[in-house]
């Protein structure tokens, strides 16, 4: 159920007869119907239409929709995610590249993809997913759009960065932790 929470959040949307995705692209009609079989789902197939989108419901009497529905309730990430395996976790960050994500696909051995969303949340619950699962994950602006870099490295680089001096009168704390 992982994999179609992701299929979702990047291409659904909640209407009042349940979850509707529409898709032009074949390799996510295919992949979805996959996910779907492979559940066992309920799930009603429309016609192409003049734009050539294949259009594919689940309906709210589905099980599966109550999940989806009750870990996503306004179609963003929640932090509920987080309470899920790390098998599931891993899961999770694998589908990303399949539908709002990016892999160099010249190279077997990747090493990291990027995710991209408009969404904070969404960047912010897959960076704490990816360092639950031991991987480093930056994110940088571009325009309207948010990129997480997720790598499997474990070093990091850091960057000399412009430091001020700030006058305050009060309390400062330092927050430590045990070894």
């Amino acid at each position: 159920m992982i994999k179609l929470l992701i299929a979702v959040q990047a291409d659904g949307s909640y209407d009042y007869t349940g979850i509707m995705c529409r898709f032009s692209k074949e390799r996510k009609v295919l992949r979805l119907l996959d996910i779907l079989n492979s559940l066992g789902a309920t799930y009603r197939i429309g016609e192409h239409n003049s734009r050539d989108t294949f259009r594919l419901t689940l309906p709210k009497s589905d099980p599966i929709y109550q999940f989806i529905y009750y870990m996503m309730p306004e179609k963003v990430f929640t932090w509920k995610m987080l309470a899920l395996d790390c098998k599931s976790l891993l899961v999770f960050l694998d589908e990303l590249v399949c539908w709002d994500g990016y892999k160099d696909k010249r190279s077997s051995s990747w090493t990291y993809f990027e995710y991209c969303s408009s969404i904070k949340q969404n960047v912010d619950v897959v960076q704490a997913i990816a360092h639950l699962c031991l991987k480093k994950a930056t994110y940088s602006l571009h325009g309207a759009s948010i990129r997480l870099l997720v790598s499997s490295k474990s070093k990091t680089q850091l960057r000399t960065l412009t430091t001020n001096t700030i006058k305050y009168t009060g309390k400062v704390y330092c927050l430590t932790v045990p070894s």
